[in-house]
């Protein structure tokens, strides 16, 4: 493959394919976050076992998980169609976006939290 046809090939991501995936990871954030609510429904008004309790817990957590992930590529993905609007993307912009997608990245894999309410369960963030 010629480096013509990679640049290419790059192009076509960047314009067709990213905004496609963005709109596929907002509706499986949503599919995800719907998924979640039915298991908290199934903890609030189910009467379980210590063993279905411990099943929903680790689905629970699994899901959260899944949902974090999606957070993270659509921050990410959001920039991209953000660049993609512009007619003709000066190298400004391109770096601009470039910087952006780099902090964002880098933001995610130094995350933190800190709890709003329940400060007495912060040291289990270790």
């Amino acid at each position: 493959m010629t480096d013509i046809e990679q640049s290419l090939l790059s192009v076509r991501e960047v314009f067709i394919n990213y905004p496609k995936r963005y709109e596929v990871a907002l509706d499986e954030l949503r599919r995800v976050e719907h998924e979640i609510q039915d298991v908290l429904h199934v903890i609030e008004f189910c009467n379980l076992d210590a063993i279905q309790m411990t099943m929903k817990y680790k689905e629970l957590k699994s899901l959260r998980k899944q949902r974090r992930q999606l957070k993270d590529e659509i921050e990410v993905l959001e920039e991209i169609k953000t660049f993609v609007a512009y007619p003709k993307p000066s190298e400004k912009v391109i770096n601009n976006t470039l910087r952006k997608v780099r902090s964002a990245i880098e933001r995610q894999q130094k995350r933190t939290y800190t709890l709003k309410v329940r400060k007495d369960w912060q040291e289990l963030f270790g």
